[in-house]
């Protein structure tokens, strides 16, 4: 229901052949990986080196039939919010998000678990360094200072104090790139 309600999601929902039970048996069989991604110490900003292999491995393990990139990647945001960013086509081949990588702009970023890795990583290397400068240049930089000290949310294109405090970054992220992406 979740997924139907969420980015419109029912072509996918009510798509003839979708392998819900093998999303079920993966997600039931990789508990002790989201076991692991689920310790209070690991979320998009703090995760590293030794949690790439299990980020790979969740993402290409859960695409089964009909269930592709765009509904993976919100059913891992469902089952860890603190950690996984959903994206969709238009915020994984955007041009407008310029998101660095290593420090070199990654316009596109391949549908794959390797991708989708490489995109937490350029998400969580653009808000560390947005947190870093707090009062620089960046869109970003206003708006994840902003957020953070006033608990503000983006509502109708301007920031309102509401309830910004029971989402977490990985959400916030999201609904940056999903603003920036279709604006």
């Amino acid at each position: 229901m979740f997924l139907l309600q969420w980015g419109q999601m029912g072509r996918a929902i009510n798509r003839e052949g979708t392998d819900w039970d093998g999303l079920y048996r993966m997600i039931k069989q990789k508990c002790d990986v989201f076991a692991r991604l689920s310790s209070p110490l690991v979320d998009i900003l703090t995760f590293g080196s030794t949690n790439e292999e299990d980020i790979e491995d969740l993402y290409d393990s859960l695409l089964v039939r009909n269930i592709g990139s765009t509904s993976v990647s919100k059913v891992l945001h469902v089952l860890n919010p603190r950690l996984f960013v959903p994206w969709d086509d238009n915020i994984r081949t955007n041009e407008k998000l310029r998101y660095r990588l290593y420090g070199k702009v990654q316009d596109v970023f391949v549908d794959s678990g390797r991708g989708y890795l490489e995109f937490l990583t350029a998400a969580k290397e653009e808000v560390t360094e947005a947190l870093k400068e707090k009062a620089g240049p960046s869109i970003l930089t206003s708006v994840v200072d902003q957020i953070i000290q006033n608990r503000l949310e983006l509502k109708d294109g301007r920031l309102e104090p509401v309830y910004a405090n029971k989402k977490t970054l990985a959400k916030l992220i999201d609904e940056y790139n999903w603003n920036k992406a279709w604006s």
